[in-house]
């Protein structure tokens, strides 16, 4: 500092006297010059600290106002630099948002058109399929399925008379394994790893060895103000960070509800 500090004495000099800071040869120097030789790095500190404005109306010294990393010895550059932070991070933060309201668009379409498609289906192997393989290719999930339970007051639907189109889409499993597993409780399921490996294949059929994860949601109905579970929508993964406990399964439960209705409709209604 002490060398920059000296060089910028010497243009105080210049603009405190206003007359050149090194006379021509012969005449006489500067008196304001002369004092202020003996001014210290110190003084000068101080008289800046005292003075913020100086440098606005003094824009030449600049450049002897920098330091050996480059930057201008200035609060309002400190300022400004801060406030570019600032801008930075809020813009980081809109990108955000942005980008969340952009997926959360595309989840209400892609909901919005299993949803037409149950509604739409006139059968039961296209009410199955619309719930199943529309629900994979909206969501990128390995395999989706469903599992009736094989109560009598269920959906109707034996092994016996499960259509063979759907024998790898629409399981019928014994109601007691279901009820154990998904209890009262009308939330999904997630299981990861080994963890449903023992029944897995109830749920996936043959393509249960290559589920590393899976949520299996319950398919109610309601009876005498009542949900009772009448079986269950599933859906793997490939890897067991698909489907995580962390995760909300609220969007799938509602559509859960959707497809439990549409089953109702068309299975107990023939």
């Amino acid at each position: 500092m002490v060398e920059p500090l000296g060089r910028l004495v010497n243009k105080f000099g210049a603009v405190l006297c206003r007359k050149p800071c090194f006379p021509e040869e012969g005449e006489p120097s500067c008196p304001a010059m002369s004092e202020l030789s003996a001014i210290t790095d110190e003084q000068v500190y101080q008289w800046l600290r005292e003075h913020p404005d100086f440098f606005r109306t003094h824009a030449d010294l600049l450049p002897s106002a920098i330091t050996a990393s480059g930057r201008v010895l200035s609060l309002e550059n400190g300022k400004l630099d801060h406030l570019q932070r600032q801008n930075e991070h809020i813009r980081e933060q809109l990108d955000g948002m942005l980008e969340r309201i952009r997926r959360n668009e595309e989840i209400y379409h892609a909901i919005h058109t299993v949803q037409m498609g149950l509604i739409d289906a006139t059968s039961l192997v296209a009410l199955v399929k619309a719930a199943t393989t529309a629900l994979e290719h909206a969501f990128d999930i390995s395999r989706v399925t469903l599992a009736f339970s094989d109560r009598e007051d269920g959906f109707g639907i034996t092994r016996d008379n499960r259509p063979a189109e759907l024998n790898d889409r629409l399981f019928i499993i014994d109601h007691a394994v279901l009820n154990q597993l998904m209890g009262e409780s009308r939330s999904a399921v997630i299981r990861i790893g080994m963890e449903g490996s023992a029944n897995r294949h109830l749920f996936f059929g043959t393509h249960s060895p290559s589920i590393r994860s899976e949520a299996l949601v319950p398919l109610c109905t309601r009876s005498h103000g009542k949900h009772k579970i009448v079986g269950s929508l599933n859906m793997g993964g490939t890897i067991p960070s698909r489907f995580l406990p962390s995760y909300s399964t609220d969007l799938v439960q509602d559509l859960s509800e959707v497809i439990a209705l549409c089953l109702e409709k068309m299975l107990m209604s023939n």
